[in-house]
This record gives C-alpha cells, sequence and structure tokens, in this order.
C-alpha cells in the first residue's frame, strides 16, 4: 500500500488507512487525492461513519490527479446534494485503472445544467465493486447530457459488479443518458448489476437502460433492470414481483458460490448487494446459473433446492451463459473478473503468481478477452518451454508487480533472464 504524507491532512488513520467519519474528513481526503502530493492519489481511505457531504462540492480524483486508491465505505453512507458548475459531477471526477469504490451506499441528488452527472463517478477506468446508489439527476441541459446511474463516461478497463442503481433523471430537453454507464467510451465490463429506472427524458433515442455505446460493454452478464429505455442491450427486464419475491436476489447469485446479493423476503421490496440481509434459496433444483424450468418455483430464506455443478471443461463451462454467452470463465463476481477458484488474489484483486501454471492460467483468462487484472509474482518463476503469454492481438491493459522476482523466458531458443519492473504496465 501506498504510504502519503500524514502531516499533509489532519485527519486520522487505522495503521496505513485513512479513516474518513465526517464531511470535514471526506473534503480533505479529496482534496489530498486532488494534490497529488507524496503519490496521495494512491491513498486508501475507508468509512467509519454515514456522512452527510451536504452541498460540497469538491470531489474525488481530478484532471491531473485520477483516483488511483481505494475507499471503502465498510457498508456507510454518503449523502450528496450537488450543483454542477461545469461538466462532470459526481462523488468522483476521475477514477484511474487502480482506482476502487466497493461496500458503499451513495443517495441525494445532482442539480447541473451540464453534462456527465453520475453517482460514482463522472469519469472512470476504475473497479465499483458492491455499491448501492439511490440518485435523482434534475438536468437541464438540452440535448445529450451522458447522465446515469453509477459512470458518466467508462474508459477502458472500467468494471462495475454487483451494483444498484436507483436513479430518477426527469428532463424536458435532455437526451442521451443510461442507467448505468453513460458513454462506454472503451471496453469495460458489467456484471451483476440491478437497474431500478425511473427515467424520463425528452426521447428514449439515443439513451440505455444499462450503458450507452454498448458494444463497447465488452463483457455484460447476468445484469436485470425493471423499466427499459433505448438500447436494452446486456440485461434482462424483471417485473417488480420478481423483485419482491427473492427470484432477482437469488439470479444475482449465478450459482450461489459466492453470496453477495441478500434479501429479507418479506421486509425488502429489492435486494442490495451487501452480506447485510439474509440469504435467499429457491425451493426448485436450479441450473448453474441460478434457472430454473420449475414453473412452481419459490424463493425464501430458507435452505432449498441445489444448483447443478458447472460443466468445466479447460476451466470454463460449457453449461452456462458464464462460458457460452459471453466467451468467459464462471466469475467471481464479488471482483467482476472471469475466474474459477484457481489463482490465489489478494485483498486487492491482484492474482498472486506463484508459479509457470499460474502464468500460463491467466494467458487463458486474457485471451478469453479479460485484458485488465493486475497480478504480482510471489515466487522467481521459470517459464522457459513457453513461446508466448499474453500476446494474442487482445491487448493487456493491467499491471504486473514483480516485487523484485525473477521471470525466465526462453523465446527463439535463448533463454533469458527477465526482472519484472514494479507497477509496470505490460
Amino acid at each position: 500500500m501506498l504510504l502519503v504524507s500524514r502531516a499533509a491532512m489532519a485527519i486520522g488513520y487505522a495503521g496505513d488507512v485513512i479513516q474518513i467519519g465526517s464531511a470535514e474528513e471526506l473534503k480533505a481526503f479529496a482534496e489530498l487525492v486532488n494534490s497529488g502530493v507524496d503519490g496521495a492519489n494512491f491513498a486508501y481511505g475507508e468509512l467509519t461513519a454515514d456522512i452527510d457531504y451536504g452541498t460540497e462540492s469538491t470531489m474525488i480524483g481530478c484532471d491531473a490527479y485520477n483516483f488511483q486508491g481505494c475507499l471503502d465505505g465498510k457498508g456507510h453512507t454518503i449523502k450528496i446534494n450537488m450543483f454542477g458548475t461545469a461538466d462532470g459531477q459526481a462523488l468522483f471526477r476521475n477514477i484511474g485503472i487502480n482506482g476502487r469504490v466497493k461496500n458503499l451506499k451513495v443517495v441525494g441528488k445532482i442539480t447541473t445544467e451540464y453534462k456527465y452527472a453520475a453517482g460514482i463517478a463522472a469519469w472512470s477506468s476504475g473497479t465499483i465493486t458492491n455499491v448501492a446508489i439511490d440518485l435523482e439527476i434534475i438536468s437541464s441541459i438540452a440535448g445529450d447530457g451522458t447522465h446515469a446511474g453509477v459512470v458518466g463516461v467508462a474508459y477502458g478497463g472500467t468494471v462495475i459488479a454487483n451494483v444498484l442503481a436507483k436513479t430518477t433523471i426527469n428532463s424536458d430537453g435532455t437526451t442521451n443518458c443510461g442507467g448505468i454507464i453513460g458513454w462506454t467510451d472503451n471496453k469495460s465490463t458489467v456484471e451483476c448489476c440491478l437497474a431500478i429506472n425511473d427515467i424520463t427524458l425528452s426521447t428514449d433515442d439515443g439513451s440505455a437502460t444499462i450503458g450507452r455505446n454498448s458494444g463497447n460493454i465488452k463483457k455484460t452478464y447476468n445484469n436485470f433492470y425493471t423499466k427499459a429505455y433505448g438500447d436494452a442491450t446486456g440485461g434482462t427486464l424483471v417485473s417488480e414481483e420478481d423483485l419482491k419475491s427473492g427470484k432477482v436476489c437469488f439470479l444475482l447469485n449465478h450459482d450461489q458460490s459466492d453470496i453477495q446479493w441478500t434479501q429479507t423476503i418479506g421486509t425488502d421490496d429489492y435486494p442490495v448487494p451487501f452480506k447485510t440481509q439474509q440469504q435467499v434459496y429457491c425451493s426448485a433444483a436450479t441450473a448453474c446459473d441460478g434457472t430454473t424450468t420449475d414453473e412452481g418455483a419459490t424463493y425464501s430464506n430458507t435452505a432449498g433446492g441445489t444448483p447443478t455443478a458447472h460443466t468445466l471443461v479447460g476451466g470454463g463451462c460449457t453449461t452456462c451463459q458464464a462460458s457460452n454467452g459471453s466467451g468467459g470463465l464462471p466469475r467471481d463476481v464479488a471482483q467482476g473478473y472471469m475466474v474459477p477458484a484457481f489463482v490465489e488474489r489478494d485483498q486487492n484483486g491482484f492474482f498472486l503468481v506463484k508459479n509457470a501454471d499460474d502464468m500460463v492460467w491467466l494467458g487463458d483468462i486474457h485471451t478469453l478477452g479479460n485484458e485488465y487484472f493486475g497480478m504480482k509474482l510471489m515466487n522467481d518463476v521459470d517459464f522457459t518451454g513457453h513461446d508466448e503469454w499474453l500476446n494474442n492481438n487482445n491487448w493487456y491493459g493491467g499491471y504486473v508487480d514483480g516485487q523484485n522476482h525473477t521471470l525466465t523466458i526462453a523465446i527463439g531458443g535463448a533463454t533469458t533472464t527477465s526482472i519484472i519492473d514494479r507497477k509496470s504496465v505490460v
């Protein structure tokens, strides 16, 4: 973890993690990140309480210093009431490729006559997981607004997984908005998300239920929405009863191997991407993607049927959409990556590479379409006997931390020893 100067800010630490428990401390955190002092835009912060940010407009991350650290909400809520003064209004202005936002609730509204208003970030290349947003956008811009529930503009590397976006946008003149992403500029991922939209624009033309420019959402899987407008690519329409019954909660957890969504049936109108409520079960046996053909199936908080196991061939499931529908492998939905439990990862999502087999497996992940993942060498690795790696015309946009270990390779018959520098971009 990157350490920043503690003299640079008047808020507390727990070890190396900045503690944020008030509006003043949240603003101080944003100002520190935006200063870039001593690499402050790589800072790690966590909330210690719910925060009412009032009408404060200071965003985290700026054009000069994208947020490259982590903000862990720890299940707490940030309430915003922002007024846009220029393009780009959100809790975060810019999230970089290393930036992570997780375990956070954002509620409130944004009033703007400019473009790119969103619940989490105006512009992002980072990873947003286990976040719940309840946002009203009051827009007076005429024409293209590119507003969205989660991210205004998603650049290459953006991962949005296990996110609830309750978004209200009302405007007589604004057009071109998205339920989750306002505009997908480059290859992004949206997985296991729920969009509860209440969006009324002058026209649906040019807008999208999940994300505009949906062709650049390279991996979209297991997403659901309650109201379609514009392009509905990348999601499945569900009813209010589907939400209340627990059916959507169950489906969002896919094969039920890693429960990220919970709901107390009879109390909660919809599920949340936190482990704060109860797990939902299906009364009938289900396929490996959580679906069932049993028309009498019901959903409750009492253990029921058992999902069918994945049919794994070469690490991929030949039965469910996780393989056939999107070209990927079974997901670890907590992180949004296409990964069966093969290569261990640390708490920040970096794959821990211990041997050549791990490298081969990650090469397969890359070939299947996941360009954005980080990895760390845990040992010296002998990779001789392999002619290439991460070299299949599918460019790699992640980070490699060699941790001063040695990677031995053999290309063209000559054995070479190379050290991968820390935080190299491959």
